[in-house]
């Protein structure tokens, strides 16, 4: 299989790309690059309750915590090479932050749900890059998730068409 080269936008040289019909212009800021090889696609992107952080998810399962203002990379989570005899770990495919109210006692937890055989719900302190928790759905590739707004609840979602909600508490 080819391997895909990262398009290269230097520093201060990001397009103004006019989008839709109206007046505003909206460009690139900045852009983040874990300069995976071979390149790993991205599934989603979450800016923190606070604004502080941004977690992209990619296919080799990593999770990358960028500082939101600079771009800057500062954590990297599940960055393991191969699980039980693959070749390397199925995609994280979706992240949630854990929304910041009194109830949280531990601030900037982040959850995560991959598309291994059997999914993984994933419980992240990212400041110390530890697992705090993990929920196993068995034979069920989990590919959504999303938090009420309290934080109390969360649902997922994947292959077995099931919706399921989780009490926090």
């Amino acid at each position: 299989m080819a391997e895909r080269e990262e398009p290269k936008v230097p520093a201060g040289q990001e397009q103004v790309t006019k989008i839709g019909t109206g007046a505003r212009r909206i460009r690139a800021r900045y852009t983040c690059s874990p300069g995976y090889k071979p390149v790993s696609d991205c599934f989603c992107v979450r800016f923190s309750p606070d604004d502080q952080y941004l977690a992209a998810s990619f296919a080799n399962g990593a999770i990358n915590i960028y500082n939101a203002e600079s771009g800057k990379q500062e954590f990297v989570l599940n960055n393991v090479e191969g699980k039980d005899g693959l070749n390397m770990p199925l995609p994280t495919t979706q992240l949630r932050w854990r929304p910041h109210t009194a109830q949280s006692k531990t601030k900037s937890v982040l959850i995560s749900v991959n598309a291994e055989f059997d999914g993984q719900i994933l419980h992240w302190h990212i400041k110390s890059g530890k697992c705090l928790h993990t929920i196993t759905e068995k034979g069920n590739q989990l590919f959504c998730l999303d938090y009420f707004a309290d934080g109390s609840q969360f649902a997922t979602a994947g292959r077995d068409r099931l919706g399921r909600v989780y009490d926090e508490g």
